[in-house]
């Protein structure tokens, strides 16, 4: 198809089977940026919104969960960008 993996460079012994010249691309490095902050978002939800161990069962009431903690970081991501005149 045409697409290059954009999966994280990883420091280990054995060759990695990614070719060395996609590290160097500029939508490798936004790439990358992008999974932080992903990453991060989820970090977030799992410690703040306790969704690391969640009580309820079932795609519905789970997906339900995740919505509303969502919904609260971006409420709190909102307060902390306006800027404080």
């Amino acid at each position: 198809m045409g697409i290059d993996p954009h999966v994280p460079r990883y420091k280990c012994r054995r060759p990695c089977l990614v070719d060395p010249a996609l590290y160097d691309r500029p939508d490798y490095v936004e790439s990358q940026k992008k999974r932080k902050w992903v990453e991060r978002f989820f970090a977030g939800l799992k410690t703040t919104a306790n969704l690391r161990r969640t009580r309820h069962k079932g795609h519905r009431k789970l997906g339900w969960n995740l919505t509303l903690a969502a919904a609260e970081y971006n409420l709190v991501r909102i307060v902390n960008l306006t800027p404080t005149s």
